[in-house]
């Protein structure tokens, strides 16, 4: 006997797991499968995936979400699935401890705007009047600010790379900096750890710092610049 097919949205109303099924978004993953919402019925939390990601055996039972202090969040129907998308990265980078990114954000204090946490579709009508296009990024003005209207922008990925060569998180003995603040810290130009880090690797600009700062006193000769005394010095 033939199965009878299901139509996608008659999935929203399950419960699997921890799951319900809440809502399903307009748009579709690479594999071409429908993107559903499911709301963890013990904290709130929402997880998007394909169909498959709610009823599989590999389903977890036991909440161990990231609650965003009291707030339940609502599921929101984007009218642009990237912004969506968008959102939901600052949303992982600034309060999910297991994101990759999480230290550079939530850890150091970063968070989203109430007007944009509580109610995510003021951000995508934030962000359609403007100047978002489909190949521009979100960027935050202050990088020690939060994400909120007042000090974000869309730019091109070819700037976001630009503005981040200049602004690298550089972390040595727990103690972090960007790169103008440890060049400051150093006591050179503002510029010259960022240029080394273009220049060099951040790897091999990291090494560099290490070894000045363990021992400063060595001063270069004429033409000769402090890193290739130091990384090349058989004294350190």
């Amino acid at each position: 006997m033939k199965k009878e097919k299901i139509n996608p949205i008659d999935h929203i109303g399950e419960t699997h797991g921890i799951y319900t099924i809440v809502d399903m978004l307009d748009e579709k993953d690479k594999y071409g499968h429908y993107i559903y919402i499911g709301k963890c019925n013990e904290c709130g939390y929402e997880k998007y995936s394909h169909y498959g990601g709610f009823t599989s055996k590999s389903q977890i039972n036991i909440c161990k979400h990231t609650v965003l202090g009291d707030r339940f969040l609502h599921p929101t129907k984007w009218e642009n699935g990237r912004i969506g998308n968008i959102f939901r990265g600052m949303k992982q980078r600034c309060y999910n401890k297991d994101d990759h990114a999480y230290r550079w954000y939530g850890a150091k204090g970063i968070k989203i705007c109430d007007e944009w946490l509580d109610n995510p579709k003021s951000f995508e009508d934030w962000a359609l009047a403007n100047g978002y296009q489909d190949n521009l990024t979100i960027d935050r003005i202050k990088e020690d600010k939060d994400y909120s209207p007042d000090n974000c922008r869309w730019i091109t990925g070819e700037d976001n790379a630009k503005y981040k060569s200049t602004t690298s998180l550089i972390e040595i003995d727990g103690e972090v900096h960007t790169g103008t603040d440890w060049a400051k810290k150093l006591g050179f130009g503002v510029n010259t750890i960022n240029k080394y880090i273009r220049k060099y690797g951040l790897e091999s600009t990291i090494e560099f710092i290490k070894k000045y700062m363990a021992n400063p006193s060595l001063k270069p000769k004429s033409r000769q610049s402090y890193y290739d005394l130091y990384m090349n010095s058989q004294i350190i």
